[in-house]
């Protein structure tokens, strides 16, 4: 065979291995895939505006954000004489817009290894609700008392990477003694802020509300049916109408909500048309420590507006950080926003704040009972969607590199910054797919490698062969 035709055979060889390089390259595999639990966002970055003082006695938060009207959650709609529900915590966002907008931030006084330099990237493992892992119902409620495995603190399991090791009554109460909780600040657009409030939780073998009351459900299981309705003495009316819940024809000033200052007992003898809608949801009058955070949330012109306060000292030091003057805390900040419930938010790295002490964040002092926001300049935090980054991976030496950087509690922004994690967080809903990618398009340059080297070769032997 002439040196020539040889060499094109193997070059012709080598090119299909190029197209399949190509081929495999442009072959995206990033796609949302419900059966896995898996619906990326639009944007992978967002941001978090903030302002925070004190007058000695309270800590005062204002915040804005970009979102949606996200205060419409959870209702019952009447269809064909039965109750149906809408807005139960969706695969990413809610196609009926009906789950709220929450904002919600954990704090440490250092008590917690780990968090100040990992965030809440610590409080998540394979397992939890609407991860592609997601735990067996069965098997969840068997370990956790619920269907659904939520966020925890290593330390509060046997083995930190098995969520079903959980530790008992005795050495978890130790570990609240000790300080080992994180504060959980929750304020929800609906469940929470027509009543004035944001939820007081805390962190540890689960998220735990604080004791006292703030809103229930709205479902008699007896009778398949709700147990209230709109009072029309005061409501003006039974229910809200359903096509006017879609088109978001409810504003703030309309009872969008179930409370106590609208609602009696549900009548099952009212003439029910289809379309009528009560929330599922109803609020109570907030109390307890439960009840310790003040809010004033306005959604205006495409932006939240939202005021938060507490005591420094709500004297609940087993649920809640206190803070002290020249105190400095440990704080990680998520939103959630444009109908998504779940792990679908976006979330801070950790960060500082500080009473007149060096901090990420400065809590300006004040006199008086209300703050001079004006004089106080706004700060900006970046917030990136997570995907599925989990404590295991981030612990894992063999497929993290960075897992030695993690166990010495080296600031995870001192080796990466948020847009980086914003690609990490889509990489790691894919890596299966992405690794398998990476390995057949490795192959394909090689075997083009190989077979041109060959070609090129083989083709220089004949030619010499020839000339002898």
């Amino acid at each position: 065979m002439k040196a020539g035709k040889l060499f094109i055979i193997y070059f012709l060889i080598g090119a299909l291995a190029v197209g399949l390089t190509g081929g495999f390259m442009s072959t995206g595999v990033i796609e949302d895939d419900h059966d896995r639990n898996i619906e990326i966002p639009d944007e992978t970055m967002d941001e978090l505006q903030l302002k925070a003082a004190y007058n000695g006695e309270d800590i005062f938060w204002r915040f804005e954000w970009e979102a949606d009207d996200g205060y419409y959650h959870d209702y019952l709609v009447y269809e064909d004489g039965e109750w149906e529900q809408y807005g139960e915590s969706p695969v990413g966002s809610d196609p009926h817009g009906v789950y709220e907008d929450r904002l919600t931030f954990l704090i440490d006084d250092g008590s917690v290894d780990h968090f100040s330099s990992s965030g809440g990237f610590m409080t998540v493992t394979e397992g939890m609700r609407y991860m592609t892992s997601m735990a067996d119902a069965d098997d969840a409620a068997e370990h956790v008392d619920r269907d659904w495995v939520r966020k925890f603190l290593p330390e509060t399991r046997e083995d930190p990477d098995d969520w079903r090791t959980m530790k008992d009554d005795d050495e978890l109460e130790d570990l609240v003694d000790a300080g080992y909780f994180l504060d959980f600040w929750h304020w929800r657009a609906h469940r929470s802020n027509p009543v004035g409030h944001a939820e007081d939780t805390h962190l540890l073998q689960d998220r735990v509300a604080d004791e006292g009351d703030m809103f229930d459900t709205n479902w008699d299981d007896e009778n398949e049916q709700p147990e209230y309705m709109y009072d029309p003495d005061s409501a003006g009316m039974h229910a809200l109408e359903w096509d006017k819940v879609v088109d978001r024809e409810y504003t703030q000033d309309d009872y969008y909500y179930l409370g106590p200052d609208n609602m009696t007992e549900f009548d099952p003898d009212h003439e029910w048309e289809d379309g009528d809608t009560l929330p599922r949801r109803p609020l109570e009058e907030p109390s307890g420590s439960r009840a310790d955070i003040f809010a004033n949330g306005v959604w205006d012109d495409g932006k939240w507006h939202l005021d938060l306060e507490r005591a420094m000292d709500t004297g609940n030091p087993d649920e809640d950080k206190i803070f002290h003057e020249q105190g400095v805390y440990d704080i990680a900040f998520a939103v959630h926003k444009n109908a998504t419930g779940t792990r679908w938010h976006y979330v801070s790295f950790p960060m500082t704040f500080g009473f007149e002490r060096g901090a990420d964040i400065d809590v300006h002092h004040f006199e008086g009972d209300t703050p001079p926001w004006d004089e106080i300049e706004w700060e900006t935090v970046d917030l990136v969607y997570p995907g599925q980054i989990t404590w295991e991976h981030a612990n894992d030496p063999e497929n993290h590199a960075g897992a030695g950087a993690v166990q010495n509690e080296q600031h995870m922004g001192s080796f990466h910054s948020e847009e980086d994690f914003s690609y990490y967080g889509i990489e790691s809903e894919f890596r299966e797919e992405i690794m398998l990618q990476w390995g057949l398009t490795t192959a394909a340059v090689s075997v083009f490698v190989v077979l041109f080297s060959i070609g090129v070769i083989r083709t220089a032997r004949i030619e010499r062969r020839d000339d002898e």
